[in-house]
């Protein structure tokens, strides 16, 4: 199980990147949309068998930058992951690339400023 395997290789916790629960590869209509509360369930349970069995682990997540209408709002249970994590890392990369009609900056200040703070005043 994680636990054994987070001790046995004397790791201190585990980070989760997937990405993302119900927008896979970021294409919102591949996923099922249990993903979006299943996510937060996997997480809540992980932490809690972490707390029993090794309470010095941790449990981050890897997720993307947020804005209205993006992959976040349909992917996360942003009240469960606020419970469940120690921290998250905000992925505040790929701001501009091919899909984009002209060449942008690929993490911009602003970008990482508005991606963190949509996750702030979702309350996590």
């Amino acid at each position: 199980n994680t636990i054994a395997y987070l001790k046995k290789y004397k790791f201190d916790g585990l980070d989760i990147d997937w990405e993302y629960p119900v927008c896979w590869s970021g294409d919102c209509s591949k996923g099922p949309k249990s993903d979006k509360p299943n996510f937060g369930k996997l997480l809540t349970e992980l932490k809690a068998a972490f707390i029993k069995e090794s309470p010095t682990l941790s449990l981050s997540a890897a997720i993307p930058s947020g804005y209205a209408g993006g992959p976040a709002d349909q992917s996360y249970d942003i009240p469960a992951m606020a419970a469940a994590l120690d921290y998250l890392a905000v992925m505040t990369y790929d701001m501009a690339g091919v899909w984009d009609k002209k060449t942008g900056h690929h993490s911009t200040y602003q970008g990482c400023i508005s991606g963190s703070k949509y996750y702030v005043d979702k309350g996590m």
